[in-house]
């Protein structure tokens, strides 16, 4: 028997329980993991919820980010072998979870743990790297001395977004809300900082990109947001928006977007991760960036397993800077 975190209706975190259940055998390409860390994301909550783009199977586990040790593998599977140190790559579907003492997950969605980090670190990669890296990297192509804004930038996302694109020279721009994270954001290289909550964000962007404008707008919030930077985007730029941390209901600028032919892309990562060829440019990237030390994984705070619904919680109150992490070791 194992321990996992299941719910069985949509909701909060008050739906998470901890189960007992039966270790199932891996079949076809399914690798087993026993798992020593998991990680949290904001997608965790919107797929608890049942707003997610895959849709919720119920009774179902939770999250998708984990490392650990393989301790069986399926009859297809090619490459990796019982004893491997893996971290699980982030792809959407509702039959696996990785919340729970084992994890199952497909072979093509299996990472050796890169070299120099340790299971906490290896847990905190591939989801927020991943989702940084296809539209920074192979959809808007960015180039150095380009302006990027970066929305909520002391989010795990955010925070992957601004090491990232400051592999390729691009001059990050974050926002927050919380004036105690404006030196944090300096400190992991953002180029500027603007705190929503005090500044008058219009018009310190202004004096930041001048006539240049901005390349490249990384957002998960949406709403009426948008409409703060729109008049300020570059010609032929892009606009990701890739969550739903507003309440308001996204209000386009038509005619601003219009105006200097902005590429609006509603983006997720798990529309590009289940492409091979483009999964492995893009893991080959980030373990390169880890290696050379560009990108580093910020922790938050780690919970012990038992604590994983706390976890869910403080997640929720958003006071995190970088990952929050439930550890089983």
């Amino acid at each position: 028997m194992a321990k996992i975190i299941q719910f069985d209706e949509c909701g909060g975190s008050e739906k998470l329980a901890l189960m007992d259940v039966t270790i199932p055998q891996p079949v076809g390409s399914e690798v087993r993991v026993s798992v020593r860390a998991f990680a949290l994301n904001q997608a965790d909550f919107l797929y608890l919820r049942g707003e997610h783009t895959t849709p919720t199977v119920l009774p179902s586990r939770i999250c998708s980010e984990a490392s650990g040790v393989v301790d069986a593998v399926g009859p297809d599977v090619k490459a990796v072998k019982v004893g491997d140190k893996v971290s699980t790559i982030p792809f959407q579907t509702s039959k696996y979870g990785v919340a729970g003492e084992y994890a199952l997950v497909p072979e093509q969605f299996v990472a050796a743990v890169p070299s120099g980090l340790d299971f906490i670190q290896a847990t905190s990669i591939w989801m927020q790297y991943l989702t940084a890296y296809f539209p920074f990297v192979e959809i808007a192509g960015v180039q150095p001395g380009d302006f990027a804004l970066i929305c909520a930038g002391a989010s795990s996302a955010g925070i992957a977004a601004i090491q990232l694109a400051g592999m390729k020279g691009v001059r990050c721009i974050a926002t927050t809300r919380s004036p105690d994270k404006r030196q944090f954001l300096y400190d992991i290289g953002a180029y500027g900082v603007i705190v929503t909550s005090e500044d008058d964000m219009p018009s310190l962007l202004k004096e930041m990109v001048g006539d240049q404008g901005i390349a490249v707008s990384y957002d998960p919030i949406g709403g009426r947001y948008i409409n703060m930077y729109a008049p300020l985007m570059a010609k032929h730029s892009y606009l990701f928006h890739y969550g739903a941390l507003s309440d308001d209901a996204d209000e386009l600028p038509m005619l601003d977007l219009l105006r200097r032919a902005v590429a609006l892309y509603p983006y997720s990562m798990f529309n590009y991760v289940e492409e091979p060829a483009r999964l492995e440019a893009g893991v080959s990237f980030v373990r390169e960036g880890l290696l050379e030390g560009h990108l580093k994984p910020e922790i938050d705070k780690i919970f012990p397993f038992a604590e994983t619904i706390k976890a869910f919680e403080y997640m929720a109150a958003g006071r995190q800077r970088g990952k929050i992490v439930v550890s089983l070791q």
